[in-house]
């Protein structure tokens, strides 16, 4: 019971929020931009409302299991049309992908030498990337099972998530961040417990969304330049983060959410034909630019 409870938080945490966002304002893309978007406004929107939650002295287990049963409801309702036919929606989100990865390898230039060398380049640079979102990924599922390590993560963050699970505002928290630990602290709540798993699953998406981001640009430009900057994204998570990289501290978290913010006008300026998408529409990318930097202010 504790694991679909457990399983049930991480859906409230990343997902259930945002997904209704997404279709509210009419936006039906599923790519990794999308994805990563809707987690961030998931965690804002129940940053708000536990928030609002506590202060009305509501914050319980049956106020979040009623908030998600029916968030799930209005999601039946909002993409019912989607549900009916899941085999087709599924199969368009591979067919655009499909072409998104053939049109990256595509190159300008006019001589056949030139061209098979920027091809060579271009898969090169493919492949490592590859190796590098299948380390991540990797990396992530093995620390299933574990608990925080780190320093900040077990006298800090860790220590307030667990004190607004209690019902009470964290203390010595100062001008600290509260986003992460007001969202780990629904994992205790809905777990009934101080099980930390679901709060490590949380922070290990971080380090993941950063690498996909990064390919999924290196797609949307064409650019085997970028593309490289994937596996040397990876070396320098290795190098200068290491055993942090999934153990509670932010400074991930807060650069994966602050590179969104950059993606989002990157990727606009490169395609210029997505303004009816909310995460590139102009009112919306000041939105996510004032995220951004908020997060890494």
């Amino acid at each position: 019971m504790i694991l679909i409870l457990g399983f049930l938080s991480l859906l409230q945490v990343l997902f259930l929020p945002g997904l209704i966002i997404n279709k509210l304002i009419g936006n039906n893309r599923l790519t990794p931009v999308t994805i990563s978007a809707t987690i961030v406004l998931s965690l804002l929107v129940n940053y708000f409302l536990m928030i609002l939650l506590l202060l009305l002295n509501l914050y319980s287990f049956i106020s979040l299991l009623c908030v998600a049963a029916i968030e799930l409801l209005v999601l039946g309702v909002l993409y019912w049309q989607g549900l009916k036919k899941p085999v087709v929606s599924l199969g368009n989100v591979f067919s655009n992908a499909v072409i998104a990865v053939r049109n990256y390898f595509k190159t300008d230039t006019v001589s056949k030498r030139g061209k098979y060398f920027f091809l060579a380049l271009k898969i090169a640079a493919f492949e490592a990337a590859l190796f590098s979102l299948g380390w991540v990924i990797t990396a992530y599922i093995h620390t299933f099972g574990h608990v925080f390590n780190q320093w900040d993560a077990i006298v800090s963050y860790n220590r307030w998530a667990m004190e607004w699970a209690g019902g009470s505002f964290p203390t010595g928290a100062c001008d600290y961040p509260q986003l992460l630990p007001v969202n780990w602290s629904i994992t205790y709540v809905l777990t009934k417990s101080n099980l930390v798993f679901f709060s490590m699953m949380i922070q290990g998406i971080f380090p993941i969304l950063m690498v996909v981001l990064l390919f999924s640009l290196a797609i949307t430009y064409r650019s085997y330049g970028i593309m490289i900057a994937v596996p040397v994204l990876q070396l320098m998570l290795m190098k200068l983060v290491g055993a942090k990289l999934f153990d509670g501290y932010m400074d991930i978290a807060v650069s994966a959410i602050s590179f969104l913010a950059f993606y989002v006008i990157l990727a606009d300026h490169k395609l210029g034909n997505m303004t009816k998408n909310l995460f590139s529409a102009t009112p919306w990318k000041g939105l996510w630019v004032e995220i951004g930097v908020e997060f890494e202010a």
